[in-house]
């Protein structure tokens, strides 16, 4: 099921929470293989602990495995000291040093079954944050910190990620993150240029039957003979930027030359005809 926006609508979390335990899992190991096994519905989150926080009692509770304590693990200050005094930094060394059998007993194979989990940041003491509990900047305030650092295209944006001089309230991917909120308005505006993308642009052009309409009454009044005249009057701004600048290429897909130049010379043919 999916709402307006076109998202899929997550399911309660009652009803998700009884879906999980009849799959019988018994740790969050095999919650988190079964998530990436492709087999997890769509309305049913990968992130339960964070989108159902209201609800959420901890993942024993989730799973329905009746483990709602455990008298040998320790509490989770007790084990995110440790495992930040062995200095590991990443998650996958979280799990080699377990697997292992170089942590003690009472720190769980996954830490997320604590009810205080905050993120593999919090817990190895990097500050690492994930990119869902993450909070940005407002779209306005990113475009003002690239166009005060000067950043006037896209690869010059990606050059400045890549220097790590990024904040952490900026977003790595603009333009993912600000068209779920609605406030992407495109890189030129971001940027502050004014520039539009090829792919923009695209987004933007009419359908093939409005687009011959518009370009029929245009190449009528400029006069325009052919492809390349069209493509004159684009470079010299008189074309509407819902028309491509190559109608050839925009409308031609899957058409061979003549088929293309055909597709053209009707289009004058018929400028001509009513002329008469």
């Amino acid at each position: 099921m999916q709402n307006e926006g076109g998202k899929c609508k997550l399911r309660p979390f009652k009803k998700a929470r009884k879906y999980v335990r009849v799959l019988n899992l018994k740790n969050v190991d095999a919650w988190i293989e079964f998530r990436r096994s492709g087999k997890k519905p769509d309305d049913i989150p990968s992130n339960p602990a964070y989108t159902y926080r209201k609800e959420w009692k901890g993942y024993a509770d989730w799973l329905g495995n009746g483990q709602t304590s455990s008298l040998n693990r320790w509490p989770y200050e007790r084990s995110r000291d440790y495992v930040q005094k062995l200095k590991i930094k990443t998650r996958n060394s979280f799990h080699e040093f377990h697997k292992a059998g170089k942590l003690p007993s009472g720190i769980p194979s996954s830490p997320r079954v604590y009810n205080e989990w905050k993120g593999w940041g919090d817990f190895l003491g990097t500050g690492r944050i994930a990119n869902q509990n993450k909070e940005y900047m407002s779209y306005k305030e990113a475009s003002k910190f690239a166009q005060k650092h000067g950043i006037r295209t896209q690869d010059q944006w990606i050059n400045y990620i890549k220097s790590n001089e990024l904040p952490p309230d900026v977003p790595n991917d603009p333009a993912s993150l600000y068209k779920k909120q609605g406030t992407w308005k495109g890189w030129g505006d971001f940027l502050g240029t004014g520039n539009i993308s090829a792919i923009e642009k695209s987004n933007n052009l009419l359908s093939m039957n409005e687009a011959k309409i518009l370009a029929r009454k245009i190449a009528k009044e400029l006069e325009i003979k052919t492809n390349d005249d069209w493509i004159e009057a684009y470079k010299a701004g008189k074309i509407p930027d819902n028309l491509p600048r190559d109608l050839y290429n925009a409308y031609g897909r899957g058409m061979n030359t003549d088929e293309k130049r055909r597709m053209w010379r009707d289009q004058y043919h018929r400028n001509k005809e009513n002329k008469k």
